[in-house]
């Protein structure tokens, strides 16, 4: 907990150090396994597109997007932001601009008695997430144990990136360009 404390991003005594430090720490094992979840389910598309280097930046850009947007409303707290959920959704902000039609499965289980897969439209559960799952509880319940403001900062930097990217056309150049390099590179 102290290292959390001292390594985590603290709005209130901002350092540029934890500012992209806090991003690898998290809360706990089940914190740091629903991050990978989401990373596993939307990462790969992502990272295909954009290539790994390039991936990885965005990553970082993200996430640290995510975390300032949250502690700009939250200038004076000096509760730690720790955990990659903020880079986590810029990249669930790329997969909802570049994949409108994918599919995802989703389990619905009550358990002992109800298991059941449905396959529905990324888009609609990234957009539960967004709203429900996020938009909601920082309007209504503002501060408390989760970040929800890191993660519509970052999937608004994500989609945003996207965005433009798609406008330019910089997506496929930068996979394009990164292999050009790693042939240089062996040459």
């Amino acid at each position: 907990d102290l290292f959390v404390f001292e390594h985590g991003y603290r709005p209130a005594a901002p350092s540029l150090f934890d500012l992209l430090f806090s991003i690898f720490l998290h809360g706990g094992l089940m914190h740091l396994a629903g991050n990978m979840l989401f990373l596993w389910i939307y990462g790969d598309n992502v990272e295909h597109r954009l290539g790994p280097a390039v991936f990885v930046f965005w990553y970082l850009v993200t996430g640290v997007a995510a975390t300032l947007f949250h502690a700009v409303f939250f200038l004076s707290s000096d509760v730690p932001l720790v955990g990659a959920s903020g880079a986590i959704s810029g990249v669930l902000g790329f997969y909802f601009i570049w994949f409108p039609r994918n599919t995802v499965r989703v389990l619905f289980f009550l358990p002992p008695i109800l298991w059941h897969v449905f396959e529905i439209p990324a888009r609609i559960v990234l957009g539960i997430y967004l709203v429900i799952d996020n938009l909601l509880p920082f309007v209504f319940a503002g501060a408390g144990g989760v970040a929800y403001g890191a993660h519509i900062g970052g999937f608004l930097a994500g989609a945003a990136a996207a965005w433009v990217m798609s406008r330019r056309g910089t997506a496929a150049r930068a996979r394009d360009l990164e292999r050009e390099v790693k042939a240089a590179l062996k040459e």
